[in-house]
């Protein structure tokens, strides 16, 4: 599977050990009232593509001409992600969240028979990541635990292109394709002390992209419609 990008790597790394080096000198204090304050944090995870790509290949086949199929289609559809995000906390129960989600790159290959019998191979590539703002509520279950669920908004980024094997035969990348989409999750958290709490979470970005054509007026945003998926470990830290 491919590594999330440089920078989100680093941010994580970062964040990280920050947040243990804050951990490491603060002493546990546990809640005596809550005030409003600002946190930042970062995450680790699994990611999925979620959606039928071989389908949405399929169906473009006729706008490729009379004679042409496609076929043996197969698509990659997890790999490693993260996130790192601040917020702000503004009742005990509601804060703000701005963050930055990285779903990973994924791959795709079919093989295209034209009309005079030739077959090509193509592989596809594409990453989508993106920023969201989400409301998130939260609510404490006891001994340190509090669930959480969000909703919101993400401008994702969806970067798809193709090329037969061996490359260079056909390549096609197509623009980068930004759009507002729903963002969505739920997590649970524990807190090891005032500051610092461990987080697992999951999160969704529905229809990022667009339905597939290979030709037509919307061929140059041949990427494909699919539903991203986070699942991811993390830590917050909570400024005083």
């Amino acid at each position: 599977m491919a590594m999330p990008s440089l920078p989100l790597r680093v941010a994580f790394a970062a964040t990280l050990t920050s947040l243990l080096a804050s951990g490491a000198a603060s002493a546990q204090a546990p809640g005596d009232g809550f005030a409003p304050h600002a946190y930042v944090g970062a995450a680790w995870g699994l990611t999925r593509a979620q959606g039928d790509f071989e389908a949405q290949v399929l169906a473009s086949a006729s706008s490729l001409g009379a004679g042409s199929t496609i076929s043996n289609l197969g698509s990659d559809r997890s790999d490693n992600g993260g996130k790192v995000y601040a917020g702000y906390a503004f009742h005990p129960n509601f804060a703000a969240e701005l963050s930055y989600v990285d779903f990973g790159r994924f791959t795709g290959a079919y093989d295209v028979s034209g009309f005079n019998t030739f077959t090509r191979r193509y592989r596809a590539n594409w990453r989508a990541d993106g920023f969201a703002l989400d409301a998130v509520a939260s609510l404490p279950l006891g001994a340190g635990l509090t669930a959480s669920a969000r909703v919101g908004v993400m401008r994702s980024s969806l970067r798809f292109s193709h090329d037969t094997v061996p490359a260079g035969l056909d390549a096609f990348t197509a623009p980068t394709d930004s759009q507002w989409r729903p963002h969505f999750g739920v997590g649970l958290s524990y807190q090891l002390n005032r500051q610092i709490a461990v987080n697992l979470g999951w999160e969704r970005t529905s229809g990022i992209g667009r339905t597939f054509t290979f030709g037509g007026p919307d061929a140059d945003r041949t990427n494909g419609k699919l539903d991203y998926d986070l699942l991811s470990l993390g830590l917050t830290y909570r400024f005083r």
